[in-house]
């Protein structure tokens, strides 16, 4: 088992990287273990590091190692593209949902967009709350 006694890591990549070895991780439940053992993840979280070891020695190593596939580059880059938006020709052609409290903005002078490419349309999204 991995006990991780940091209050104050980002991501918890080493968290990931004790888990890909199949070791069930102890940790204090702030930002970092929270991202990456989540709700039912192989791993136990606590402020009292004790009480988060002891929960983690019914964890089974395979449970550990499988988790971290969810975080594989496979996954992660998956997750990645799902966020892309098209951009060009074929997406300003698109009929396109603003949401309520984004602007849409066009960066085009004379035909010629803001990359210098006749023809394309750029857009770009920005919160309203940014513009003044």
């Amino acid at each position: 088992m991995f006990v991780f006694p940091s209050k104050t890591n980002t991501f918890g990549l080493v968290l990931l990287e004790a888990m890909a070895c199949g070791t069930p991780v102890a940790a204090y439940p702030v930002t970092g273990p929270i991202d990456v053992l989540g709700p039912g993840g192989p791993g136990a979280m606590n402020n009292d590091l004790r009480e988060a070891y002891l929960d983690v020695l019914k964890i089974e190593r395979a449970d550990a190692r499988a988790w971290t596939e969810r975080f594989s580059w496979r996954a992660v880059s998956e997750q990645f593209a799902s966020h892309l938006r098209k951009f060009g020709p074929a997406a300003a052609r698109a009929p396109t949902r603003r949401p309520h409290n984004e602007t849409r903005n066009r960066a085009t002078t004379g035909g010629i967009d803001h990359t210098g490419v006749r023809g394309t349309l750029a857009w770009s999204v920005t919160p309203a709350r940014s513009i003044r």
